[in-house]
């Protein structure tokens, strides 16, 4: 009766857990390490107004729905999107 079999072996593994593929990028390590601790400074900025007290925190109920916006700008991609804006 066939069925679903998990596989096994190295085809478990995307690519780029490939030692040789990583090879070809020698800097990879220092640029993702600076990326990184850049993003964390910036996150500590973005995410400040999430912290207890913070302004959200003390946001009114009327406040929060008042400022409520989609989480992307998808709706407003293509014909579709522009269709569902008019409905």
């Amino acid at each position: 009766m066939g069925g679903y079999t998990k596989p096994s072996g190295k085809e478990d593994k995307p690519k780029y857990y490939d030692n040789h593929i990583l090879s070809t990028f020698p800097h990879i390590h220092g640029l993702l390490t600076a990326f990184f601790k850049g993003a964390e400074e910036t996150w500590k900025q973005f995410t400040s107004e999430f912290a207890p007290d913070g302004l959200i925190d003390q946001s009114t109920a009327e406040e929060k729905e008042l400022a409520w916006m989609p989480a992307t700008n998808d709706i407003n991609e293509g014909a579709l999107g522009a269709f569902c804006i008019q409905m």
